[in-house]
């Protein structure tokens, strides 16, 4: 079970109740989630979420780590912050 809030009070406080009613073990920070990783800027106080290794995996697996990247088109009301072309260079830099 992962817990997130903005006040760690509030995560203790949950971990308390819980490990009251249930055998518990505290796996400390979380570092992957159902195949995503998970970034943290403690000084900013943001958390985000990437999935460069899962990716790179499927790129590996169809044979497409050396293919042409191309942008992938959204809807208008979509924002996006990368395009494919910076994540992919991302992937391969990475090796």
């Amino acid at each position: 079970m992962l817990i997130v809030a903005k006040d760690k009070s509030e995560v203790e406080k949950l971990k308390a109740q819980l490990s009251a009613e249930f055998s518990m073990k505290d796996l400390d920070l979380a570092k992957k989630i159902l195949g995503m990783e998970i970034h943290r800027d403690v000084k900013g106080g943001r958390l985000w979420l990437t999935q460069g290794k899962y990716a790179r995996k499927v790129l590996e697996r169809f044979n497409m780590l050396d293919a042409k990247p191309m942008d992938t088109p959204l809807a208008n009301h979509f924002k996006h912050q990368l395009s494919t072309y910076f994540v992919l260079w991302m992937l391969r830099r990475k090796g």
